[in-house]
């Protein structure tokens, strides 16, 4: 019994030693370029664009909020908010027409 639980511990404590052996180093990377390498295309960095600053007053509030956005997200969202006045006045436009025409007995 002795020689056996001796047995287990001297495995417990050698299995670091074993996992230690099994890990192989990754070989060195090479220094010379390799052929694509001369043919990729080079990237740059995009620059960070600029932020636009403004405060802004929440309807139903009193205290402003400093608000920044780049550029690019005030042109997306001028442009989503266009589109939005678009389709709601061509909604109205709808509407008006089908009043029309049911008050002029078209439909």
């Amino acid at each position: 019994m002795k020689r056996l639980s001796a047995a287990v511990v001297l495995l417990f404590l050698s299995m670091p030693a074993l996992a230690q052996e099994a890990v192989q180093p990754a070989p060195p990377a090479a220094t010379e370029p390799s052929p694509d390498a001369t043919n990729a295309p080079i990237v740059v960095e995009a620059q960070k664009e600029k932020k636009i600053c403004h405060n802004e007053t929440s309807t139903g509030s009193v205290m402003p909020r400093r608000v920044c956005r780049t550029a690019t997200q005030v042109a997306e969202q001028q442009a989503a908010a266009q589109r939005s006045l678009d389709a709601a006045r061509r909604s109205q436009e709808t509407d008006d027409l089908t009043r029309e025409l049911r008050e002029g007995g078209a439909l």
